[in-house]
């Protein structure tokens, strides 16, 4: 049977994210860098076995907007409005199973990872012909920032922003799936802290917002 695969992808107000950047960045270029990391996100997904996507966003239009250009990327608005993580998540996958048809797996994925690549996530999506859930996690091991599952074999309970790393391995354990953790740095590095944008920075040699943004738009 071919594997159909959705990602799920939640997405805040672009002008309140990174505010752990505040004091370096006013809104509208903080809402500039989001805006590229999304669009990288998904040019990855779109050169990827991700056969479509869901986005979970509090702002619908202004996502809409991001996401033109990009097939099989739909937009849904937040029904519980900034409720987390978790809650959007599932939004989005039970959107998708009234939406989509023959649906064999769900990526659960945050929008600001610079360094994803389409061959990370097809060695990602390899993994589900022995696993039924696949765990990625954080830079520090803590939080969790791919959850990659067959459905519904390999459906957890949700646990972001709760030491969710932990969580959703005990969660795995209790239902007695087959799991595999996957540490890539593609899936790993988010940007969050001042230390995380210079590091990508230097990784990337931008050496301004501009050129960053412009980077993270044309490498995928």
């Amino acid at each position: 049977m071919k594997r159909k695969v959705v990602a799920i992808i939640p997405v805040r107000e672009f002008k309140n994210t990174k505010l752990r950047l505040r004091p370096y960045f006013n809104g509208a270029e903080r809402a500039a860098l989001t805006t590229s990391l999304l669009r990288h996100v998904l040019a990855a997904l779109r050169n990827s076995k991700v056969d479509a996507v869901v986005i979970v966003a509090s702002d619908e239009r202004s996502a809409s907007k991001v996401s033109e250009g990009f097939v099989n990327t739909l937009v849904i608005r937040e029904k519980s409005h900034h409720g987390g993580v978790s809650k959007a998540m599932e939004e989005g996958i039970a959107h998708t199973g009234s939406h989509i048809t023959d649906v064999t797996s769900f990526m659960l994925i945050p929008s600001d990872l610079p360094f994803l690549s389409r061959r990370a996530i097809n060695s990602a999506i390899s993994k589900l012909s022995d696993n039924d859930l696949v765990i990625s996690p954080s830079i520090k091991r803590d939080g969790t920032s791919l959850l990659l599952f067959n459905f519904p074999r390999g459906k957890i309970p949700l646990h972001y922003d709760d030491n969710s790393f932990r969580q959703h391995q005990n969660e795995a354990r209790k239902l007695n799936i087959r799991y595999s953790i996957f540490p890539k740095k593609e899936f790993s590095f988010d940007l969050d802290s001042i230390t995380d944008l210079r590091k990508l920075m230097r990784s990337l040699k931008a050496k301004s917002m501009l050129e960053l943004s412009q980077k993270l738009e044309s490498e995928v």
